[in-house]
């Protein structure tokens, strides 16, 4: 069984000019070749900014290469990815970074203000952005850009955390859900096994559940990006090419 980052590698040594990230914004275009040195690039970096295995990295970030890249790099060093909504209110960023301990927040336009302004109440140790920003302690996305002294290489478990996806809230302060290794790569492969058989397409079941506050339980058979990408505007849809 592998982890991320050995999945990633085995499809670069298989495929090393095959497409992997598309943005449909700027056109740019990544095989796996590139994007394997982009991710060691950027995995370099956190390193650099004292990044170890089992620390928390928060992305508040759209859907973009770099963000697909850092995710990766995160993988790589055997860290924690904790995504955020890049339109998240005042009061959930405040929760979310708090309730994650994160050691480093990378965040996009969209949030720059709000962190910016709330940065002295956040506790985080390192801020990093893809926005326009000019602030002490607040770096560019492009220091995390680094040529590496060599290999990054970090022993990584399949039962080792790799990403906690917070629960929406609805029935309380949101839950940081954790995903490991071989959590991930099982739905993964779940869900690239099963994508003829939706023939691409959302397929839900709708049923009504007796609760006490009388909602609508909604089950989705198939809620995969490559599936649910349609639903979405291009520029919240950048996901890797089969």
């Amino acid at each position: 069984m592998w982890n991320v980052n050995e999945l990633l590698q085995n499809t670069v040594n298989q495929t090393p000019n095959r497409t992997a990230v598309v943005d449909p914004v700027s056109e740019r275009r990544f095989s796996y070749a590139e994007l394997d040195e982009k991710v060691e690039q950027v995995a370099a970096g956190l390193r650099a900014f004292g990044i170890e295995k089992g620390d928390r990295v928060g992305t508040a970030l759209p859907n973009t290469p770099e963000h697909v890249f850092l995710f990766l790099a995160v993988q790589r060093v055997g860290a924690v990815a904790v995504p955020f909504d890049y339109r998240i209110t005042d009061k959930k960023l405040r929760y979310f970074v708090s309730d994650a301990e994160l050691s480093l927040l990378a965040f996009g336009e969209t949030v720059a203000e709000q962190v910016m302004d709330l940065r002295e109440e956040l506790d985080c140790d390192t801020f990093v952005t893809t926005a326009d920003v000019s602030a002490s302690g607040v770096d560019e996305y492009e220091t995390l850009v680094r040529e590496p002294d060599g290999p990054i290489t970090t022993k990584v478990h399949p039962e080792d955390l790799s990403v906690v996806q917070y629960s929406s809230g609805t029935t309380g302060d949101p839950k940081g859900i954790k995903i490991t290794h071989r959590g991930g790569i099982d739905r993964a492969f779940l869900n690239i096994h099963t994508q003829e058989d939706y023939d691409r397409r959302l397929s839900s079941v709708r049923f009504r559940s007796t609760t006490p506050s009388r909602s609508t339980v909604t089950y989705c058979q198939r809620s995969s990006p490559a599936v649910r990408t349609s639903c979405f505007p291009t520029r919240n849809s950048t996901w890797p090419v089969r």
